[in-house]
This record gives C-alpha cells, structure tokens and sequence, in this order.
C-alpha cells in the first residue's frame, strides 16, 4: 500500500504556483496587466477571495496547519514580531525588499518539509 501526501500538501503545493504565475505583496490578490497576483496567504485562500482582494472569512483547518508549517519555514531564518501564524506569513511575504524568489524558496522548503516527513 503506497502513502499518500497530507491534504496541505496539495493546498501549499497549488498556492505556490499561483505565486509563482503572480506575486504580489500588501494585498492578497491583485490584478495587474490582466494577470492574477497572490500573496503568500492569499494564494493559500485564494478560492475566497472576492474581486477586491479580501477575504470574507477565517482560515479553514487545513489553511491554518499551511500557514503554521510555512510561519515554522520562515521562522528557520526570520524573528517575528506578530504571534499569529496567518500574520507571519503576512509579514514576511510584504517586508520590503523581499523578492519572489524569497517566497517561492519558502514554499519549496515548507512543501519538501512535508514530502520528508511523509516517505521518510
């Protein structure tokens, strides 16, 4: 019988090419030149999210556990100054300077965190 990867997995695994596609940062989605922008949480909740970019709701289950594993990534090589994990997030993805490559080095660190854990 062969393991299956956690539900989060494939929710970090598919908010991290809408990063990929557009990055964005101080809003959690943004269009711009016709094309969709996501910020780290807003990729991750991005089937809520209505046209002005924000969110009607509070993260699900298994939202809050990709936020969780993404904030402990982060935490790896960053302090914060907010204790929520969402906010984590937030503010690493909108520091300035941060670059897309940054982000996406997050989601792949967090996602390969997963694969290991899951098939070691």
């Amino acid at each position: 019988m062969s393991k299956q990867l956690p539900r989060v997995y494939y929710t970090l695994a598919y908010a991290r090419e809408l990063v990929a596609q557009g990055w964005c940062q101080c809003a959690m989605y943004k269009v711009f030149e016709g094309k969709q922008h996501y910020c780290m949480t807003g990729a991750v909740m991005q089937k809520d999210i209505n046209s002005s970019g924000r969110l009607g709701r509070v993260p699900n289950e298994i939202e809050r556990e990709a936020f969780m594993l993404l904030a402990d990534t982060i935490a790896e090589e960053h302090q914060y100054t907010s204790i929520m994990m969402d906010s984590r997030v937030i503010e690493y993805n909108d520091s300035f300077g941060r670059t897309k490559e940054e982000v996406l080095n997050i989601y792949d660190r967090t996602i390969q965190k997963i694969i290991q854990k899951e098939f070691a």
